[in-house]
């Protein structure tokens, strides 16, 4: 059974503990002159002992696998050697391939389908792709498809350059039907520049199992040398000759921007630096509205094709490499390769649900615009009456706002020489172009335009609002008498385009934003309704579904996310849309959009989140200190704290500033990721946007005092107490060495912006880098366990997407559980590897394991979370959860 720990902390018993870290590893307990020291210091930050631990912490042991090597960490090389090894040796011996210049154009074989042209032998029509491995672009009729398919694409491996064409690109009379490019192989390895894009468009890609594996070199080269936020404004200026330094950074050369010529220039150093492709010949594909356009260029289509084969398998040679050095636990790779086979099953019906959910935002915008129309025809009919008089208008502080200038010019005979005559300017702005019995028609106003606001006649803080071109919208400060900005999410400063948002609905609600008006609650309630969809319709539109068979032989839905490994220079994924999803709000056309996400007939998904990821990362930082789990005020409230009784890291950091725990937890990740006082004091302003910044910036430092303390002295970077102090001087250790590692993978820092590069500049990135990289490099060991449990014990599962924290598998229903119990598994052995490397050789149960898993056939935050809006009426069932000691039966089965 779990035992406590010298400082009374549950963690798991001795034998569970030789299983997760290695028979290896042997655990010293520390001396009571030290526990007592601990306990001492952390009675100062208001700790108190004994440890309040919940009694379902308390788990007799069970069976786990067998560690592969004598320790977690040769544990980990050693499966992730075994998951890519046959990959791994593919992709070195193609590096090293000599590959010719592409066949010229006298020599294209005019084919719908692929043709092989053979570096040593005639061109030849073939089914598909013949070798393991190679390079592979595909280029797109933007306009002939929300999706863009492709018509035309190439590939290069150690044998042959291939070509691909669409009939209706090589006869453009064939009608053209949109259709994916038939690789013919289903095992091999391709590499592109940015494989989501290209993968997508592959038939291979949508199918359930095992298929194709993807090498990214965008993602590679953001890994190896990618860019700081902060860095890239310098390379757009340069480029645009704007650049307002008189000389290059010391920066400069280390890094690039992502696009492939860059990338190309900057590791393979040719003696004559490519320029950009002809724009010319690049614009064809996206500006062409029919096939025949492609006609007149299309042998410089398909050169321009296969010379971005070339150029990328060259980049490809070197950046693999490079890539390779930078990434020394193949976990990396494993995790690169299985966030670029990303897959998402989908409600059959998606496409009438996309349909269903822009008729109801159509129809609200076009409420939106009746009720506004409404306001502003009879403002203007009674100004035209006589009823608003000019003195009216004046002493009115939202319609004096207004531009009321009126032409009453008339002909030589006496009529008005224009239509508009008599009409206010502001009404001509809004008006249909053709008059209606000689009246204007005032139409297509939303609570967008700036008109929606004084019709509304809207008051923040009981002052009317007034517009300043130069400021956004304003209220009087009755204190001063001057006009001040109304406060914007973003912070002091940041000028406010409109109020009639999501951003602002808490302020209506509590009365700051108010309105006399009774149609301003209605439009308040509509512009919620459409904010969301009103953001993402373009990109939704953009998905394509495949209707595929799953091995059960049943009929689904699927999309596949364009998803790429690394997207950020912290070695984060990204995606355009799906990584942003939110959990359903009822009053938000189209949020219920990642419940749309669901199980084909037989599968069932299995889900769950790394409990506060981020947090744990640093608390075991703060814990590296003493090598004792729990051993200071951080890691207390991560591992002990809890939200009813305040004790956790949110609620004391809410407490100790006298700030709600939602905006508590914006302050604490925020500092976690290297923020300093102002940042903290707009994130605390969104939570009251009338506390002043002066004020909100004090809050700011002290919260900074309390947590991370101040610098031992004024040398020193060294910081001391605080309740964090010990997990940001770790981080800083980490930032500034001259080439920082990640402390779970040894991923290596950008040489963009590592300190060998940047000296001391850039602390905000490098300091955010040491949390996020290693929640990415988490990931990734989490996936590589995942690929080599569930080869070793033959069940079906695959990996789905991650999204945040959560991490999303597909597999057979009847091994829903099997797979639950895997994920703890491999929850345990990360938490474990990061432990291990700090010499922290005892596992808390608070952390050991998922709190809980879902077994669900939807896409949700829990497995009874309701999948409800306004544009998603069906009740769609509940799912299940299972704990760790539901799984108990499971583990004593399998292993």
């Amino acid at each position: 059974m779990s035992k406590l720990n010298s400082l009374g902390y549950v963690v798991l018993s001795d034998t569970m503990n030789s299983r997760v870290f290695g028979d290896s590893v042997g655990y010293k307990a520390p001396s009571d002159k030290k526990v007592d020291n601990i306990r001492e210091e952390m009675e100062g930050f208001g700790v108190n002992f004994p440890v309040k631990n919940p009694d379902n912490f308390f788990i007799d042991d069970f069976a786990l696998p067998e560690l592969q090597a004598s320790n977690i960490k040769e544990h980990f090389d050693a499966i992730s050697k075994e998951v890519t090894e046959a990959r791994v040796r593919l992709m070195k011996d193609f590096a090293y391939t000599e590959i010719p210049d592409a066949p010229d154009q006298t020599k294209f074989f005019m084919y719908a389908g692929w043709v092989k042209y053979p570096f040593d032998g005639s061109p030849e029509v073939v089914d598909g792709i013949e070798e393991k491995i190679g390079v592979f672009d595909c280029e797109t009729f933007v306009k002939g498809s929300d999706f863009a398919h492709p018509i035309l694409a190439t590939a290069v491996t150690e044998k042959a350059y291939y070509i691909w064409m669409h009939e209706s690109f090589v006869n453009p009379k064939v009608p053209y039907t949109p259709k994916l490019v038939d690789l013919g192989l289903k095992d091999g390895v391709f590499i592109a520049h940015n494989v989501a894009y290209d993968r997508a468009r592959t038939s291979e890609a949508y199918a359930l199992g095992k298929t194709n594996s993807w090498f990214d070199t965008m993602s590679a080269h953001i890994n190896v040398s990618g860019l700081a936020s902060g860095q890239r404004w310098w390379y757009i200026q340069k480029q645009a000759k704007k650049s307002m330094y008189k000389a290059d950074p010391i920066w400069a050369d280390k890094g690039s921007m992502n696009n492939l010529i860059d990338c190309y220039n900057f590791h393979c150093r040719p003696a004559i630096p490519l320029e950009p492709e002809d724009k010319k010949i690049r614009d064809t594909f996206v500006d062409a509205t029919s096939m025949s356009d492609f006609l007149p260029q299309r042998d410089d289509l398909i050169k321009y094709a296969l010379n971005d084969v070339k150029i990328t398998f060259e980049l490809y040679s070197i950046l693999v490499l490079k890539y390779l050095q930078n990434n020394p636990s193949l976990t990396t790779l494993a995790g690169h390769f299985g966030i670029s086979a990303a897959k998402l099953p989908v409600v059959s019906d998606w496409d009438q649900w996309f349909a269903d959910c822009e008729k109801q935002w159509e129809d609200s915008i076009a409420r939106q615009e009746e009720i506004l129309g409404k306001m502003a025809t009879e403002i203007y009919q009674s100004w035209n009456e006589g009823e608003l008089t000019d003195e009216d208008i004046k002493d009115d502080p939202w319609l004096s706002q207004l531009d009321w200038e009126a032409s009453f010019k008339l002909t030589k005979a006496g009529k008005p020489s224009s239509k508009w005559y008599g009409v206010p300017k502001w009404v001509r702005s809004v008006s249909a172009k053709d008059l209606v019995d000689g009246k204007p028609v005032i139409e297509g106003i939303s609570t967008k335009n700036r008109l929606s606001h004084l019709l509304l006649r809207l008051k923040w803080g009981d002052q009317p609002i007034k517009f300043f071109t130069d400021k956004g919208w304003c209220f009087k400060d009755e204190d001063s008498g001057n006009y001040t900005r109304i406060p914007h999410k973003d912070g002091e400063g940041v000028n406010v385009g409109g109020v009639l948002t999501k951003d602002y609905v808490e302020d209506f609600e509590s009365g700051i934003l108010s309105s006399d008006l009774p149609q301003a609650k209605e439009l308040i309630s509509l512009a919620v309704n459409v904010a969301y969809w009103t953001s993402v319709r373009s990109r939704v539109r953009e998905q394509n579904v495949e209707r595929v068979l799953a091995p059960n032989g049943k009929e689904f839905a699927l999309i596949i996310p364009a998803s790429v490994p690394h997207n950020t220079s912290t070695n984060r994924a990204g995606e355009n849309l799906w990584l942003t999803v939110p959990d359903p709000k009822y009053d938000k056309i189209g949020s219920e959009i990642k419940t749309r996400v669901q199980a084909p007939d037989g599968y069932v998904f299995v889900e769950s989140d790394f409990d506060a990821q981020e947090a744990v990362v640093a608390s075991i930082f703060a814990d590296s200190l003493h090598r004792v789990a729990g051993s200071t005020q951080f890691s207390h409230s991560i591992l002990a704290g809890s939200k009813d009784d305040g004790s956790d890291m949110h609620s004391m950091t809410a407490k100790a500033i006298g700030i709600s725990r939602a905006i508590a937890k914006g302050c604490n990740y925020g500092m976690l990721y290297g923020c300093g006082a102002k940042t903290l004091a707009n994130t605390i302003r969104k939570g009251n946007k009338n506390i002043p910044m002066k004020e909100a910036m004090e809050m700011g430092k002290k919260l900074i005092k309390i947590k991370k303390g101040e610098k031992a002295s004024r040398l020193s970077q060294t910081l001391i107490g605080g309740s964090d102090s010990y997990a940001y001087n770790e981080m800083a250790r980490i930032a500034n060495m001259p080439c920082p590692i990640n402390p779970l993978s040894g991923t290596k820092m950008s040489t963009a912006f590592r300190p060998s590069s940047v000296g001391t500049d850039f602390w905000t990135m490098r300091n955010n880098w040491c949390i996020q990289s290693t929640g990415s490099a988490m990931l990734h060991a989490f996936m590589t366990a995942m690929e080599w449990l569930i080869d070793k014990y033959e069940l079906e599962a695959e990996f789905c997407m991650s999204v945040h924290d959560s991490i999303l598998y597909l597999c057979p229903e009847p091994q829903a559980e099997r797979v639950a119990a895997l994920f703890q598994v491999a929850h345990a052995w990360c938490w474990a590897w990061m432990r291990y490397n700090y010499g922290i050789y005892e596992l808390p149960v608070a952390n050991a394991w998922l709190s809980s898993i879902e077994i669900d056939r939807i896409f949700r935050k829990s497995a009874d979370s309701s999948t409800k809006t306004v544009s998603q009426q069906k009740d769609e069932g509940d799912g299940r959860s299972v704990s760790v000691q539901d799984l108990i039966p499971v583990f004593n089965s399998m292993f």
